[in-house]
């Protein structure tokens, strides 16, 4: 004779089985196929693990003593005198009035339609870039 508490105790037992949702698997008759499935079951139960880790992470320590550089500017090339003053007329007044283009105030050059020729951001972007070892 069962009684409720054993009836109980066999249904949270059935719910908190992990493999209780992966009974499937049992019946896939390839050992191989089996395996492979139990294997990448097993991989995304640790990948799902360490998210909710990361996830937990709610405070970002970011090191700004003098070791700790940033390389970004390590990696910018150097460019040669003629290649700057390329850059430099690609932007400069003149240049653009002789092509019928004009800068806009987001930094974007249009033509003489009003179309854009070279998006928003890209004359301070280029500004930028010449300032840099420049100064």
């Amino acid at each position: 004779m069962v009684t409720l508490g054993d009836q109980k105790k066999k249904t949270i037992k059935a719910q908190t089985t992990p493999w209780g949702e992966y009974d499937w698997v049992d019946e896939v008759s390839n050992k191989t196929h089996r395996f492979l499935i139990l294997d990448l079951i097993s991989k995304v139960r640790k990948l799902r693990a360490e998210n909710k880790r990361f996830a937990s992470i709610k405070k970002l320590e970011i090191d700004y003593r003098a070791g700790a550089e940033d390389k970004s500017e390590s990696r910018l090339p150097s460019l040669l005198s003629h290649e700057i003053d390329a850059l430099r007329d690609a932007i400069s007044e003149e240049s653009l009035k002789l092509k019928g283009w004009t800068k806009t105030e987001r930094g974007s050059i249009k033509d003489q339609n009003g179309k854009v020729v070279l998006r928003n951001g890209f004359v301070d972007a280029l500004e930028k870039a010449l300032s840099i070892g420049n100064d």
